[in-house]
């Protein structure tokens, strides 16, 4: 009886050593994922507001503006064609702006009131933001450009 016993205990020790160290491993493994593209979409977009929404679809960015409940407007680009080092804020426009690599035409933009397609060299966001705000709209930005250019790249940084 005594032996079966500190079988038993041996073996919740053991069970217990193994499910400590799986739960090591599975934090470890969720820590290590970084901020996923969902994550950084829902910051994004929860700093433009409910006047433009910005998706990413088969490595593009989709970015869809609306007035007045109806979209208007619609910039579509690739993001390996945008330069993840040039995003910048104006102030006076307060405009978050993202610029195409080389300066080239990237961008394209449809106006559906007007039926107008053309393209443009950066992708740009109404934004109204502070100095932490921008920083963090900034990040997100250039977070979200390397999760669809570089498959091996994760971050854990939070934006703001």
């Amino acid at each position: 009886m005594h032996l079966i016993i500190r079988i038993v205990c041996l073996k919740r020790s053991w069970l217990s050593v193994v499910v400590t160290g799986l739960s090591f491993m599975c934090l470890h493994v969720a820590a290590g994922q970084g901020i996923t593209m969902e994550e950084t979409l829902a910051y994004v977009n929860g700093k433009v507001g409910p006047m433009v929404e910005v998706d990413v679809a088969r490595g593009s960015i989709v970015a869809k503006y609306y007035k007045d409940g109806e979209k208007y407007r619609e910039d579509r680009v690739m993001c390996k064609k945008l330069d993840h080092s040039e995003i910048d804020y104006d102030p006076t426009n307060r405009m978050l702006y993202v610029n195409c690599e080389g300066n080239a035409l990237c961008v394209d933009r449809q106006l559906y009131l007007r039926k107008i397609r053309r393209e443009y060299v950066r992708i740009s966001f109404p934004v109204d933001l502070n100095g932490t705000e921008i920083e963090g709209m900034k990040k997100a930005m250039k977070h979200m450009i390397r999760l669809v250019n570089e498959k091996k790249y994760e971050n854990n940084e939070p934006f703001e």
